[in-house]
């Protein structure tokens, strides 16, 4: 989780609290003991008599940093853990566009957590951070016998005054910090350093326990390690590599000759800040497919099961492209029609002037299916409404709206749930973009940005999740965003 949660932040501040206390309590006597001549022994020994004022005060600095932060560690592993469900939902239905067969029907609302497996990890994170603050505060205890007795050599030395000499100990123990834990490598690390370790592993872990839940629903525990630059020796082997999840997705040696997830992380793979991820292995988007046939599966969005000829577009009349107002009355009439729809529907108004509607009665809606059929049209400029139902949505757009929106350099796209209604516009400085990223920087920039306003009590993560990622990428790529609440009446 690293700093988009900013656990590590609260942790240094710790460290600097503690390093501020220790000023004020070994610095607070020197001026009046001054006026009538400073006694360093008697100095040394009130200091060491007023430790346990000094423990007190580190307590309470502990206490109010981490005030309330096993509840939102909870909330933002949960969330993790259903997020590892959703990527996998989302490749799921590329899949199913790409020739994938299977006899299992998956919603975006399938998902359920899976209390007893978060709860444990939940209360392990929580374990480690109690831990971290322990070792904390004898660190802390340590720290302040030592710069007493180290401040007591540079005078007795003749190196330093008596206030240069506990000013230069305690810019000692700064540059040092609270290297207060030590890893299974003898190394000691600070506290802020330790605590970004562990809740960063226990995110990654909650993500691969959502992704594993998913796999088992649809009975399939294969998985493709992700690829990245620079990866550490331990994970090289196995990039890019077919394994059987047999921790997460109850994956077994029947499944295939393939290795172990279990051997493989036995092996080094997954380490503390691992970098690595995984997805479902799908032989239908495996590199023999073209970039033509990929392309077919962007625009799917909502629902999933099989395709059929009801997901196909369907173009049902045709208008003047230059009267935006006979476009925008389009829209809006197909909007009335399927907003209460249980499925999603799309209508979209190519540059040509071909009105374009696609049902998602067979399970998904595929709008690249325009450009790609027979008589079909070019999607650069469209116009597009489509439905959220009630069970699907997160209240905005989703990572694959904005990068179809992107890509194809559609000029407006609109979308409504129960809710809210929402709009994407093209503007002369928008920057357009492949879709396969857009999708990656939007699930980044929701976990690095958004999460962490989410931890500060700042928005209701379960309506403004997606809608406050919309308004960063908005800003970076130039178009206009908006959402306004539908007025229920």
């Amino acid at each position: 989780m690293n700093d988009e949660y900013n656990i590590s932040k609260i942790y240094a501040d710790i460290e600097q609290e503690i390093i501020s206390s220790m000023q004020r309590n070994l610095s607070g006597h020197i001026n009046e003991e001054k006026k009538v001549g400073f006694d360093y022994p008697q100095w040394q020994t009130e200091k060491l008599s007023s430790l346990r004022r000094y423990q007190v005060e580190n307590a309470g600095i502990i206490n109010s940093y981490t005030k309330g932060l096993p509840a939102k560690v909870k909330a933002i592993m949960q969330n993790e853990l259903k997020q590892g469900a959703l990527s996998e939902l989302a490749k799921f239905k590329e899949a199913l566009a790409a020739g994938y067969e299977s006899s299992v029907i998956m919603k975006d609302s399938f998902f359920k957590i899976n209390t007893r497996k978060v709860n444990n990890l939940i209360k392990s994170i929580n374990k480690d951070l109690t831990k971290a603050n322990q070792a904390c505060l004898r660190y802390a205890d340590d720290a302040y016998r030592r710069v007493i007795f180290q401040s007591e050599m540079y005078v007795a030395n003749g190196v330093f005054t008596e206030k240069k000499a506990i000013d230069k100990a305690i810019e000692d123990f700064e540059k040092r910090g609270l290297h207060c834990i030590e890893y299974a490598d003898g190394s000691m690390r600070d506290i802020a350093d330790y605590a970004d370790m562990a809740v960063k592993t226990a995110s990654q872990r909650a993500q691969l326990m959502g992704e594993g839940e998913f796999r088992k629903k649809i009975g399939n525990p294969l998985i493709v390690i992700s690829e990245h630059g620079g990866t550490c020796p331990l994970c090289a082997k196995w990039e890019g590599k077919i394994l059987i999840d047999d921790v997460y997705s109850g994956g077994t040696r029947a499944d295939g000759n393939y290795p172990l997830l279990s051997e493989a992380m036995a092996a080094g793979l997954y380490h503390p800040r691992c970098r690595h991820g995984c997805g479902t292995y799908y032989p239908e988007l495996d590199d023999i497919f073209n970039e033509e046939e990929r392309k077919t599966s962007k625009g799917l969005s909502a629902n999933t099961k099989s395709d059929s000829n009801s997901n196909h577009p369907k173009m049902v009349k045709t208008i003047d492209y230059n009267d935006e107002s006979a476009i925008m009355k389009e829209l809006n009439a197909f909007e009335k029609e399927s907003i209460n729809s249980p499925y999603e529907r799309n209508c979209t108004v190519t540059s040509d002037g071909k009105v374009w509607q696609i049902d998602g009665t067979s399970g998904f809606v595929n709008t690249g299916l325009i450009e790609s059929q027979d008589g079909g049209s070019n999607l650069k400029d469209s116009y597009s409404y489509h439905n959220h139902p009630k069970t699907e949505t997160y209240y905005s757009f989703s990572g694959m709206d904005v990068g179809f929106f992107l890509e194809n350099e559609q000029t407006f796209s609109k979308a409504s749930d129960y809710k809210y209604s929402y709009v994407m516009r093209k503007t002369p400085e928008t920057i357009s973009a492949n879709y396969y990223d857009i999708i990656s920087e939007f699930d980044d920039t929701r976990k690095r940005d958004v999460l962490q306003m989410a931890y500060y009590d700042l928005i209701d993560i379960d309506e403004d999740e997606y809608h406050e990622t919309m308004k960063i990428l908005s800003k970076k790529y130039k178009f206009y965003y908006e959402r306004r609440p539908i007025n229920v009446k």
